[in-house]
């Protein structure tokens, strides 16, 4: 279970995909610019994942570096189409986290890679049946 200040956290960051152009998501609000970029690549879903600070406990800048390294080098074995992002915590109290928008990644592998990282939870986002997206907090 994660901890309600935690998770409250979760819920109120801002998460920013580097596309061009970039833009933000935010936990259950509709986010058009991710439904036109799967749109755009012929996917379905997407999952927003980090290996940034495992079980939310602060590691140093070069341990949360090496692990996302080794995220990303997953993210390409997949051969998914991929985006570096941030997310960000509007309250200053967690450090910004560099993070991957990986789409047509399966949601069952999203939560692999999410425990294999050590991660409480990650975004998930479908395409609706009116081609509409509200990223979701999915917890691991």
């Amino acid at each position: 279970m994660i901890e309600p200040s935690l998770l409250a956290a979760y819920l109120a960051a801002g998460y920013r995909v580097d596309a061009a152009p970039p833009f933000v998501m935010r936990v259950g609000q509709p986010c058009p610019p991710l439904a036109d970029l799967l749109r755009r690549h012929h996917c379905g879903s997407a999952a927003y994942l980090t290996a940034w600070n495992p079980r939310s406990a602060r590691l140093p800048m070069a341990q949360n570096a090496e692990a996302q390294a080794r995220l990303v080098q997953d993210v390409v074995a997949s051969g998914c189409r991929w985006y570096d992002g941030v997310s960000n915590d509007p309250t200053g109290g967690w450090p910004q986290e560099p993070s991957v928008l990986v789409l047509g990644l399966t949601r069952e592998r999203a939560r692999e890679l999410a425990r294999a990282y050590e991660q409480n939870a990650f975004l998930w986002g479908e395409l609706d049946a009116r081609g509409e997206v509200a990223p979701a907090l999915v917890v691991v």
